[in-house]
């Protein structure tokens, strides 16, 4: 037996495998990643009780099904927090053993999220299109990073974790405010419609409350635009989780609190996030006054009980 994983291009495992496939007589398995449904069972077996449905997704979304995984962050209490040290040495152990410059890349690579573009990282990083394809070739012969089309990715999101977690708390602010500005220079370094959403997160991870909520308020429109409507709805909440941290948001975004505050009803309800949408019309309402405006009132009251007969 042996993991797939771990078989880089010039592992000396790769040309046994070759010959022993044009032997008939043998048999080769592969077993895939868990399903959902798996990942939960061997949940509720380590745990011996049934997962909580947040925390089954948690876990399912950051060990993608890998079991060992699993066994990993259930075993040691972390479903939805840090990294274990065990696992965190595990993943990481391969990242280390690469030369140091392509370390470097692999670290910033790490902040672009689930996929990266190859131009994108080019102005990122610095490097020139040939220079930062001899940093990355050994991290892709390692099997450390995967290619796809005109990008990279991780192998796994936690060893995406666990090198992102490496950076040092300045270096990563610094790293995710080159990301945004990168794309706000050239939307085309991401896939079209996604500008606005990525700069929304890099602005957000570089701890920059202004440009986060500027970003996130155009990324809600954008996702809106897009029919993306749970997307928008995370996006307003972020605008109205920063609001208080930037004194003259409105004026930056051109909206009052109110206003943001009904932007998102609207998108809980198309999301069906019904009670989400009852909770905000009743924060809205607490900022309304009907004597004043007493249309804008009216019309969160209409919302706000259909919301909650349709919530049931």
């Amino acid at each position: 037996t042996y993991r797939s994983d771990d078989l880089h291009r010039t592992h000396p495992l790769r040309p046994l495998l070759a010959e022993l496939g044009r032997v008939d007589w043998v048999t080769r398995i592969e077993l895939g990643r868990l399903t959902r449904a798996d990942t939960n069972e061997l949940v509720a077996r380590i745990t011996g009780r049934t997962p909580r449905e947040d925390a089954a997704r948690a876990v399912y979304r950051r060990t993608e099904g890998n079991p060992l995984f699993v066994e990993a962050l259930i075993g040691d209490g972390e479903a939805d927090s840090g990294l274990p040290e065990s696992l965190r040495d595990l993943l990481i152990a391969g990242v280390r053993r690469l030369p140091e410059p392509t370390q470097d890349v692999v670290r910033i690579a790490s902040a672009a999220g689930d996929q990266v573009g190859h131009a994108l990282l080019a102005v990122v990083t610095g490097l020139e299109d040939t220079a930062l394809a001899s940093a990355l070739r050994p991290a892709v012969a390692a099997n450390v990073l995967l290619t796809g089309s005109g990008g990279y990715s991780f192998r796994h999101a936690l060893i995406r974790e666990a090198v992102h977690d490496e950076l040092l708390p300045g270096e990563r602010g610094g790293v995710h405010g080159r990301f945004a500005r990168a794309i706000e220079g050239d939307p085309l370094l991401v896939p079209p419609g996604r500008a606005a959403v990525e700069r929304a997160y890099h602005w957000h991870a570089a701890m920059d409350p202004a440009w986060a909520l500027i970003s996130a308020w155009q990324a809600a429109a954008e996702s809106s635009r897009a029919l993306a409507y749970a997307e928008q709805l995370a996006m307003l909440s972020r605008v109205l989780e920063l609001w208080d941290r930037v004194p003259d948001a409105a004026d930056r975004i051109g909206a009052d609190h109110v206003a943001v505050l009904e932007a998102a009803i609207d998108a809980a309800e198309l999301a069906g996030e019904y009670d989400r949408g009852v909770a905000l019309a009743t924060g809205a309402l607490k900022e309304v006054d009907p004597g004043a405006e007493p249309v804008r009132a009216a019309l969160l009251h209409s919302s706000r009980g259909h919301l909650a007969k349709v919530a049931g």
